[in-house]
């Protein structure tokens, strides 16, 4: 579904130079003057060029940002000729054609020709003649064809010629300016230009107005192959034409920050602790020259649009002048360590039993994120069902209206928790994050349950609520429940189906791992609905484990003290001041620990194209052979030796 196209050229021996100087091909100062009255040959160049080729649907599905898109092209060969240097005007003339028909589009449609001209007095003209045949069709002198070749600026690639033309065109159709062709102070005379619908571009130019922009790309091979492109610009806008060189990094308005921002999590990674220190000046100053650019899209480039490597740091900002001081200041002391990973940690999530917590929480996961918001109607349907009557649980819209304020006092705070806590765990799964083991305080067991795959959401959020009625009804001081009660609450969840667990699935109630052969049914959490739980052995335990990482959800303040974990990271506490910002924060310290996540799935909602960032500061080391000349010795010595032997 993705493929990578390019070629280079390194010039590493003379023997080509010559035979090419020899044959009259190259040109006495090395440059390029294509169609220019002064072309007597081309020069030679280094260098190399890549692009990433994808389908249409698939780069508009996936967000990505399309420069160029290929609507046709076509490849034939000269066939039969007079030598190894002699190109065929009809083979250039038919591939041109052939192009076109591929594209579907009039010559007269095609706006701009970047030629292969190599800059030689019969190539040039020759391959102007054949372009002109078809190109010329319904165009007139108020429609010229603008013409030009990359191979004036930077010599000829040969290998590399190819995709260096593809690239300069995909540049000029992207920013709507077609560059100045150097190195052209007189027009060759063996070229009819008065009868040719033709310009050469002799100075930085606007595109012209068009519906749609299309351009025309030759290469030919030394050996005979003729290859023609035609290109048509990003089907999503067309940019203005700008008479500048310059064009602005920043395209449009949708690339400018949006009045308030929400906590976005900014993530940088490394395959060294130098590249990385690096990476951050890079970006610093790149946001200080771009301060009115959109901090969220800026944040899913980095997350989604970048490799991750060993050396990680993270932080949460909510704007540029966050970003901007983060990255000029982060290290070791302050809280964004750098973590050098060498494999993904075993991480536990950890439920807690919360008794207190704060609907507003809910409410705003549920209005940043559409997986919670889903959950959370879900889960008030099954309530509605489960009652038979209307449940002020949560709006969906999450408006924060006082009409969902004042409802919430309705609400048991115990199907709250629970509910945040399914969401919270909802959204990490759909952010790729995956539990090794699960472990539950309280009504935290039902969640981790479900995170097992014991049980259903759905199931456990109906017996959480007849948990919190019989409880409230009953002593709660000493969990004295009627037999009669605690009889139909067993009745009602051997109604539910359970499974074993898939992950292991710890108890809080006898500090021990649920067996992979046992199901939870109803005995179970009529036991878990009367006993305590052992927290102190819970709490050894945890760190006993042979987990590396403990994610803690709904964890309350009581039992901060009891469970004590080296590596810690905590998602939403409920008495946290922000849930959007916690959780952020949160899949940040993860990423640090080394965790995998689906940053794509996480800037789902970011639905404009990555932006063109900073690239990788690569750590530059060069190799070379020193051994050369002590290798040379030793074979000059054993000729000697053989010579006089």
């Amino acid at each position: 579904n993705l493929a990578l196209a390019g070629g280079s050229n390194a010039i590493l021996v003379p023997v080509n130079s010559l035979l090419m100087s020899k044959a009259g091909l190259l040109s006495e100062d090395g440059r390029c003057k294509s169609f220019s009255a002064d072309a007597k040959g081309f020069g030679r160049g280094e260098g190399c060029g890549v692009l990433v080729l994808k389908r249409l649907s698939d780069a508009q599905r996936d967000g990505n940002r399309i420069m160029a898109v290929i609507r046709g092209g076509a490849v034939v060969h000269n066939g039969f000729s007079g030598g190894i240097t002699s190109p065929s005007g009809k083979a250039q003339s038919r591939v041109i054609g052939d192009a076109i028909k591929d594209a579907g589009v009039s010559p007269a449609e095609v706006q701009y020709l970047e030629a292969h001209g190599t800059g030689t007095e019969y190539g040039d003209p020759m391959e102007l003649g054949a372009a002109a045949k078809v190109y010329g069709k319904g165009r007139n002198k108020q429609n010229p064809l603008l013409v030009g070749s990359v191979k004036a600026n930077i010599s000829h690639l040969e290998a590399a010629g190819g995709s260096s033309g593809l690239i300069k065109t995909v540049l000029a159709l992207h920013h709507g300016v077609i560059p100045q062709q150097i190195h052209f102070d007189q027009p060759s005379p063996h070229i009819p230009w008065k009868r040719m619908p033709m310009e050469m571009v002799t100075e930085n130019k606007p595109w012209p107005e068009t519906d749609q922009r299309l351009a025309g790309i030759t290469a030919l091979g030394l050996v005979g192959t003729n290859a023609h492109l035609i290109l048509s610009g990003s089907p999503d806008k067309i940019d203005k034409p700008s008479a500048s060189s310059e064009p602005a990094e920043l395209d449009s308005a949708d690339d400018l920050a949006p009045a308030t921002q929400s906590p976005q999590l900014l993530v940088l990674s490394a395959r060294c602790e130098n590249a990385l220190s690096q990476l951050r000046q890079r970006y610093a100053a790149w946001l200080e020259q771009h301060p009115d650019v959109d901090l969220d899209r800026f944040c899913a480039t980095l997350a989604a649009g970048r490799r991750h490597h060993e050396y990680r740091m993270a932080e949460t900002v909510r704007s540029v002048d966050d970003a901007i001081d983060w990255l000029k200041t982060a290290n070791t002391s302050n809280g964004s360590a750098i973590r050098p990973v060498k494999s993904k940690p075993r991480l536990d999530f950890v439920f807690g039993d919360d008794q207190e917590p704060d609907f507003k929480r809910l409410q705003d996961l549920a209005a940043r994120y559409s997986v919670v918001a889903n959950f959370v109607k879900a889960c008030t349907e099954r309530l509605q069902e489960h009652t038979g009557k209307p449940t002020p649980f949560l709006p969906v819209d999450a408006g924060g209206d006082s009409e969902s304020e004042s409802s919430s006092d309705k609400l048991d705070p115990q199907v709250v928790a629970f509910v945040l806590q399914g969401s919270i765990f909802k959204l990490y799964e759909a952010w790729g994050v995956q539990a090794d083991a699960a472990w539950g305080i309280g009504i935290g067991q039902y969640s981790a349950a479900c995170a097992a795959g014991c049980m259903c959401w759905l199931d456990a959020l109906v017996l959480i609520s007849e948990r919190s009625r019989l409880r409230s009804g009953g002593d709660a001081t000493t969990r004295e429940i009627a037999d009669a009660d605690l009889a139909d609450f067993e009745a009602l969840a051997d109604q539910f189906n359970f499974y074993p667990p898939n992950l292991p699935l710890f108890c809080s109630l006898d500090d021990a791992e649920v067996p992979i052969h046992r199901s939870l049914a109803g005995s179970y959490w009529r036991r878990h609905l009367t006993e305590a739980a052992c927290e102190t052995a819970f709490s050894k335990s945890v760190d006993q484990s042979e987990r590396e990482l403990c994610l803690f959800v709904g964890l309350s303040d009581s039992h901060h003290d009891v469970v004590q974990a080296r590596s810690i990271v905590r998602a939403v506490n409920l008495s946290d001041a922000s849930a959007v910002e916690s959780v952020v924060a949160s899949v940040g310290e993860l990423y640090r620990f080394g965790c995998q996540m689906d940053f794509a799935a996480m800037a789902a909602h970011q639905h404009g194209s990555p932006l063109s960032l900073p690239t990788y500061p690569f750590q530059k080391q060069r190799y070379w052979i020193t051994e050369i000349s002590k290798f040379m010795d030793e074979e000059n010595q054993s000729e000697v030796q053989s010579t006089q032997s």
